[in-house]
């Protein structure tokens, strides 16, 4: 309230506040919002899924986001080269939150069977779904103001999508953690879990989100795995098949939880899709000159 009051005072404020009374600048805003949070959870947890429940290193984890900017790059493209033939772009939108939402949906099936090239696919539909969607919000919001205010819309329009990144990344990791945190209470009855602890008394042994994400890098089970073939030889056959199957249920635990998280993703981008059927269709502007042009502000007034 108080950024409110003092921006609607300002002579030169960070943003302006009429900016909200434009559809198109409002609608172009809550979609870049909701689709980056979306997009921010994938590229924080598929990784961390890639290298702990698949088993690939960190460094072929991380290029599992390759896919995904891949077909972003090749969905803008093709996009603004139809936008600029045709001068729609509403119904692109819409089919890339439809893409989006598909691609979430797949992130929410994954489990401990899930195998790398269905994580491809994923990231591939999802990268044409965010192709499709953010260069048109920055365009719609950009297109519905005069020359004059280009840079003061690019930056509105750039402030919400850094939000929904910020935003997302809180949301949707508090989420992962609470859901850790519940999966953990089966975990902690493991037997391998009362060995550790009668190995090394004098380490506390707290099975928490931190713990998973640790206990799922190889690094991590060759160092448990090293440490189990320095036990006694008749334990070291038992050791072995009950910190396997401590770790299969560590892996069911994650995956269970990305799904849950996944599954408000997908919301998020129907709640998206919901928020662009409302985002209206302008007449691409045909100049830069702003003394030939019209401001279609007072064209196209917010509807609530």
């Amino acid at each position: 309230m108080a950024f409110i009051y003092s921006e609607s005072k300002a002579k030169n404020p960070i943003l302006s506040l009429d900016l909200f009374g434009n559809r198109a600048f409002v609608v172009s805003a809550m979609g870049s919002f909701l689709t980056t949070m979306g997009m921010f959870g994938v590229i924080l947890f598929i990784p961390l899924f890639a290298q702990g429940i698949i088993g690939i290193t960190a460094t072929h984890s991380g290029l599992i986001l390759t896919p995904m900017m891949l077909s972003l790059i090749a969905a803008a493209i093709i996009s603004g080269q139809i936008v600029a033939r045709t001068g729609k772009y509403k119904i692109i939108a819409l089919l890339g939150m439809v893409f989006g939402t598909i691609g979430m949906y797949l992130f929410s099936r994954i489990d401990i069977h899930t195998t790398n090239n269905m994580l491809v696919i994923g990231m591939a539909i999802l990268g044409v779904g965010l192709g499709l969607t953010v260069p048109i919000f920055q365009l719609c919001a950009v297109n519905a103001f005069t020359v004059k205010r280009v840079g003061e819309v690019t930056a509105g329009s750039q402030l919400f999508k850094n939000l929904g990144g910020t935003v997302g990344l809180a949301l949707l990791g508090g989420f992962m953690n609470s859901q850790l945190a519940s999966q953990m209470a089966t975990v902690v009855n493991e037997p391998f879990v009362a060995m550790l602890k009668k190995m090394r008394p004098d380490h506390t042994f707290e099975m928490n989100s931190k713990t998973v994400q640790m206990l799922l890098n190889p690094q991590a089970q060759a160092q448990i795995n090293t440490m189990i073939h320095t036990a006694p030889k008749p334990l070291q056959t038992n050791m072995s098949q009950s910190f396997d199957h401590f770790l299969q249920t560590v892996k069911i635990a994650f995956s269970s939880s990305l799904d849950n998280l996944f599954l408000i993703s997908t919301c998020i981008m129907v709640l998206g899709f919901v928020v662009v059927l409302f985002l209206p269709e302008i007449p691409l502007r045909k100049t830069n000159d702003p003394n030939m042009e019209e401001s279609v502000n007072e064209i196209v007034p917010l509807v609530i």
